[in-house]
């Protein structure tokens, strides 16, 4: 229902850039547009003719795949639109109506995967949802809910929420040398021992038996290594957590976009 409304939304605004190319001024004018004078960073008082015409196509463009419902692409070029003229009204709804139906429809995913115990599909829902609303607290908690999981007692956990753009661990800046033979989990407790990033290992992935030796590396070198070694795949969580899980083109194609 909601996915219907926002696409007659949406056609609405397509007509009133129709019906404004047919009574305002030519395409190519410099229209004023409002703005904030003498505050820093603020939007132009005018946009120029070059960014008033790619706004105009990436709108346009944006509500051409709206309604083949490749929305995830719609609200880049709205966003691109809203971008190049930040005071155009009609650009800036047209982003949030795609925003917020973007976020609904992950965290409707999220709920359905984790009923359905697929925890780490679940989990890139949710992540997906607060990449593009960070302050949603319904989202918030879901991840909360999903990474307690895990680890139950993990206060620091909450803050995976608190910066919802790109994650970044923070290993400690030092080399090692390894010599283990034993379970693909034991040889991330001691790659999380090493450098200081604890690694939530999924229950999917295989406890074989594993010979890593390797000698003065970093944490980047070291966490390759060892994911090809177990045929997994690692992504960060927070500074201080990363997720571990099977390398497959699912779990890539959920995850590589963090």
């Amino acid at each position: 229902m909601r996915r219907v409304h926002l696409f007659l939304l949406v056609c609405g605004l397509a007509a009133a850039v129709s019906g404004q190319a047919e009574d305002g001024p030519p395409p190519d004018a410099a229209a004023p547009i409002p703005c904030a004078i003498g505050v820093p960073g603020a939007p132009a008082c005018t946009a120029s003719k070059k960014e008033l015409q790619e706004a105009k196509s990436a709108f346009r463009r944006g509500l051409k795949v709206a309604n083949s419902k490749h929305l995830d692409e719609a609200f880049l070029r709205f966003d691109e639109a809203a971008r190049l003229v930040p005071m155009e009204v009609q650009y800036v709804t047209a982003r949030e109506l795609a925003r917020g139906q973007l976020v609904y429809e992950h965290l409707e995913r999220g709920n359905e995967l984790l009923a359905a115990k697929q925890e780490v599909a679940a989990l890139a829902e949710f992540r997906s949802a607060l990449q593009l609303d960070p302050q949603n607290e319904f989202a918030q908690q879901r991840l909360k809910d999903v990474l307690g999981e895990w680890k139950p007692q993990a206060d620091h956990t909450a803050r995976v929420l608190e910066d919802s753009g790109e994650i970044r661990v923070r290993p400690v800046d030092e080399r090692a040398t390894f010599h283990y033979r034993g379970g693909a989990r034991g040889l991330f407790d001691e790659l999380s021992n090493a450098y200081g990033v604890q690694a939530l290992v999924d229950e999917v992935v295989e406890d074989k038996r594993v010979r890593f030796e390797v000698q003065d590396v970093d944490f980047y070198t070291a966490m390759r290594l060892a994911c090809q070694v177990t045929k997994t795949m690692w992504t960060p969580l927070d500074a201080n957590q990363m997720l571990v899980t099977v390398g497959n083109q699912e779990n890539h194609q959920a995850f590589d976009r963090m």
